[in-house]
């Protein structure tokens, strides 16, 4: 991802520290010290909890730990994945989305139903990442998960003028993330080849919606 010029200061000093010539290893190595990190203090989170009993601030507290623990996680995957190897693949549509929703089985927070608009979108193929966009729409579903107070949100597929739209739709009265969230949402997914609103419409009276579109790769 980054390629420095012979001129650039990484390579015109001999002596640089290593692995400032390769930022993306040293990402790598730093996220996976601060994960191992981050799972201590889930698990003392986690202990925090079953020994707080009926005691109703303790339990809270808890809860606030682990809630920025969450938030933390969630940062430190948007960041890896902009220093991701990333190998664009042709996929069907319904692959990616049994990708995502493989993703969030496995943090226990239940996948959103999906509908599709017509029957030949899931045979549909993008030309895209698969790991990365999964992870993408896996931030944004546990994000929507958080704000609408644990209840997943509802994914319509549909396609329109060579393009699908991945449609996350979640509760009007949810509370709504902040605006530089979503505008690190709309860069992450843009540079992964795709774009992204989000859209607390006004004439949207019981939702809102977050639209994911890829251009239909045509072979």
């Amino acid at each position: 991802m980054f390629s420095p010029s012979p001129s650039s200061p990484v390579h015109a000093d001999a002596g640089t520290a290593p692995g400032v010539a390769d930022p993306a290893r040293v990402v790598r190595r730093y996220a996976h010290d601060a994960r191992n990190d981050l799972n201590g203090l889930e698990l003392s989170a986690t202990l925090l909890e079953e020994l707080a009993g009926e005691d109703a601030d303790i339990a809270e507290t808890a809860g606030q730990i682990r809630r920025h623990l969450n938030r933390l996680e969630s940062a430190m995957r948007s960041l890896l994945l902009r220093f991701a190897d990333h190998r664009p693949e042709e996929i069907p549509a319904l692959a990616l989305v049994d990708r995502w929703q493989a993703e969030l089985n496995s943090t226990e927070n239940g996948t959103p139903t999906v509908e599709w608009a017509s029957p030949e979108l899931p045979a549909a193929l993008l030309r895209l990442d698969p790991a990365a966009v999964a992870s993408a729409f896996s931030e944004l579903t546990l994000a929507a998960i958080r704000h609408s107070g644990g209840s997943p949100p509802r994914m319509r597929v549909s396609a329109s003028d060579g393009q699908l739209t991945f449609e996350l739709r979640e509760p009007a009265k949810a509370s709504l993330p902040s605006p530089e969230q979503i505008a690190e949402w709309t860069s992450l997914l843009r540079w992964l080849g795709g774009r992204l609103e989000h859209c607390p419409d006004a004439d949207r009276i019981s939702e809102t919606a977050t639209r994911i579109t890829f251009v239909v790769h045509q072979g």
